[in-house]
């Protein structure tokens, strides 16, 4: 029976929780001050640019990869890219985070703070930021692939993180959800050892129902 070692991708799922631990303190400090500091910031042109990158901008990016990913698996001989991981973790990020907004149910920033507007309307619960959560996820398949690829999307990702908040959509601590939600997960599909993990399992699976078809 092969031997499977999860030991790197423990360290990195310690190092996920540490940098929650960080970021969630800090957004936690920051939940009642935020919203003053961007009204202070607050242009319409600006506003114009956030959302036009959190509703709009986003979503061509991941449509411009997805038609990439589906385009490389029809070209691949063997039909495999390494942008799968990736997708796993879009779809996994998304549907946790709306569980996670059920589960919490905190009330978005507007709902709670009296005299705060969003710039865009919102109906689902605050925490965590399925925005973030969902950008975040594919921040380390990309690194694992092409780390400046990696980089430049780890800055995008904060972007739209901070852009949330501006919205008066989101606190902080939503941010700091999201970013170890997405992180997390993208982290677990993407890693060498769950992924061996998987493979080894489904080659089991496979002989296994082989030999039961063959049982006589």
């Amino acid at each position: 029976m092969t031997h499977l070692s999860f030991a790197s991708f423990k360290r990195e799922v310690w190092s996920w929780a540490g940098l929650f631990m960080v970021l969630w303190g800090m957004g936690k400090m920051l939940d009642p001050h935020a919203f003053i500091f961007f009204e202070g910031l607050r242009t319409p042109d600006l506003d114009r640019l956030i959302i036009f990158l959190t509703e709009q901008f986003i979503f061509v990016i991941f449509g411009i990869f997805a038609v990439i990913g589906f385009y490389r698996i029809w070209k691949s001989p063997d039909h495999k890219t390494k942008l799968i991981p990736a997708g796993f973790a879009v779809v996994s990020t998304a549907i946790i985070s709306f569980i996670f907004k059920a589960f919490f149910a905190i009330p978005r920033p507007f709902n709670a703070i009296e005299g705060l507007t969003p710039l865009i309307p919102e109906l689902s619960a605050s925490f965590p930021s399925a925005h973030t959560a969902v950008t975040f996820a594919v921040l380390v398949p990309f690194y694992r692939v092409f780390k400046p690829l990696g980089w430049a999307w780890g800055f995008f990702a904060l972007v739209i993180g901070v852009s949330r908040v501006y919205e008066n959509v989101h606190y902080p601590s939503d941010i700091a959800g999201g970013i170890f939600l997405g992180g997390l997960i993208g982290s677990f599909f993407s890693h060498r050892e769950i992924q061996h993990a998987i493979s080894h399992w489904w080659e089991n699976e496979r002989e296994f129902r082989r030999q039961s078809f063959h049982f006589r």
